[in-house]
């Protein structure tokens, strides 16, 4: 998300394939996402750092 890169364990979903949409917790993928569904999600996200403002900032 936002650029970041990081290494998940996908040993929890069944068949991933290149271009999967996954939600990861923890370092896991635990669930795949329809593409509309991940875009949604990605939406909101990005509506919560907007309105966090500086909070959001490290």
């Amino acid at each position: 998300m936002a650029g970041n890169v990081r290494e998940a364990d996908f040993s929890l979903i069944d068949d991933p394939a290149p271009g999967d949409w996954v939600l990861v917790h923890a370092g896991f993928a635990i669930e795949k996402l329809e593409p509309d569904d991940a875009r949604k999600t990605l939406a909101l996200f990005s509506e919560l750092q907007e309105g966090m403002g500086d909070f959001g900032a490290p």
